[in-house]
């Protein structure tokens, strides 16, 4: 219907030095905590998981409150097992929403592929 349900950045960092080395679940979870301190965000899930292409996949949800409304905060590490390219997804939409959105964070990101530099 053309609304506005949520949005989603996307950032690229620095390949890992080692592929095989991963952040652990547990570390990326308090990574993303601090960065919402101001929110006064609540830990609502995270998992671990590795998609058919590849990468793995962390992903920590957090529900908080931004100018007097409930957001959910869904953040995503995706890390190429064999390259160490990596980026990251925030989704961020009011709580409201949730139901709606579904899964298309999902969706997203497990069709997510890391350009050829070649």
């Amino acid at each position: 219907r053309g609304d506005a349900m949520a949005q989603c950045k996307v950032s690229l960092l620095p390949p890992a030095a080692k592929p095989e080395q991963q952040i652990s679940l547990a570390d990326f979870q308090a990574d993303v905590q601090r960065g919402l301190e101001k929110s006064s965000g609540q830990l609502i899930e995270s998992s671990e998981t590795d998609t058919q292409a590849g990468h793995h996949v962390l992903r920590v949800a957090i529900r908080g409150k931004a100018k007097d409304v409930v957001i959910r905060w869904i953040y995503y590490l995706v890390a190429d097992k064999n390259t160490g390219h990596r980026a990251v997804f925030v989704f961020d939409l009011q709580e409201n929403q949730v139901e709606r959105f579904g899964h298309a964070d999902l969706q997203l990101v497990n069709s997510f592929r890391f350009a050829d530099k070649k």
